[in-house]
């Protein structure tokens, strides 16, 4: 052959005496024109708190706080003292005529249905002999009630033997038992029937009075005290036996609710430890009420005997007529 077989390691193509033109772009330069400020950042602003609801309006507090502390134990005052308890009963008066009418009061701790009273010669203080005459303590022979404190009345033959015969007496409180002798749980003081034409021993009469017989306004604006003085004398007086105010018209036989009232023992309407159940307190006394809350018109003061409960409180004394007046007709003249 006129040629020998081409270099295999020479191109076949014509030689370039040049280089390209430029070198391959830069593998670390990006290939779109140059930017002369970098991107913007991520997202300019975080996006809502977590904890905020998006779809709902934010509730700017929290719920109510746990309790940091618990809660105190309830208070439970220290109980209260229970005052002494003691069975009494008594009768209206420490003397009657023959066929007189005996009211017996009583006040007792546990009562029970068949509790009753009765009336005793006062030697038969051990109950051997037969009762005179009884009734159960809710007012008949026929009655089963238990009633704590109230009064009984004896005034003819539907209740025993009537009527008493002149002689000394006591009244007895009996539980129920089933025959003599019976076992007694309080007694009231001797009482006397004496016959009709004889006067008791009684020397006592029942009163009440007043310090003046009218109190007005120049009074109250000019006295520091302003009060309503009573003086009483309290016959065959009892710790709950009390006085009231009322308006003079007023039944003295039927009353209803006092405009003021105390208890003849202490003065008060509190007597606390004043007050005692040993069937005795002096007779003799003085209470005081304040009239500056009385309207202008006529009263009287009435000493009631606790054997009279509510609703007809019956008057044992009562107190002449006084005035409580804008100006009383003793300062016109």
């Amino acid at each position: 052959t006129p040629y020998p077989t081409p270099n295999p390691y020479e191109p076949t193509d014509p030689y370039i005496p040049y280089p390209t033109p430029y070198p391959t772009p830069n593998a670390y330069e990006p290939t779109d024109p140059y930017t002369p400020y970098p991107t913007p950042h991520p997202t300019p602003y975080p996006t809502p708190n977590p904890y905020k609801p998006t779809d709902v309006p934010y509730t700017p507090y929290p719920t109510q706080y746990p309790t940091y502390y618990p809660n105190p134990k309830p208070y439970t005052p220290e109980p209260t003292a229970k005052e002494p308890c003691n069975d009494d009963v008594y009768t209206s008066s420490d003397c009657y005529v023959v066929g007189e009418e005996i009211v017996v009061g009583f006040d007792q701790c546990y009562a029970k249905p068949r509790d009753w009273a009765g009336l005793y010669y006062k030697e038969d203080y051990e109950l051997q002999l037969e009762y005179l005459p009884w009734q159960y303590l809710c007012g008949s022979q026929d009655c089963s009630e238990a009633v704590a404190s109230g009064y009984v009345t004896f005034k003819d033959d539907s209740f025993g033997p009537w009527p008493l015969q002149k002689g000394e007496y006591v009244a007895y409180l009996i539980h129920e038992s089933a025959a003599p002798p019976y076992e007694s749980y309080a007694e009231s003081y001797p009482f006397k029937v004496v016959n009709v034409g004889d006067e008791c021993y009684q020397t006592c009469a029942s009163s009440l009075s007043t310090d003046m017989e009218c109190y007005d306004d120049i009074y109250k604006n000019a006295a520091s005290d302003i009060s309503v003085i009573v003086d009483f004398v309290n016959c065959d007086s009892h710790p709950k036996d009390w006085i009231g105010i009322y308006r003079a018209s007023d039944n003295p036989s039927k009353l209803g609710n006092p405009l003021a009232w105390v208890w003849a023992a202490c003065g008060s309407t509190d007597c606390g430890d004043d007050m005692t159940y040993s069937g005795y307190v002096d007779k003799y006394g003085t209470v005081e009420f304040d009239f500056s809350s009385l309207p202008y018109g006529e009263y009287r003061a009435h000493l009631i005997k606790h054997l009279y409960p509510f609703p007809e409180y019956q008057a044992e004394a009562s107190s002449d007529v006084f005035y409580v007046k804008k100006i009383c007709e003793y300062r016109r003249e």
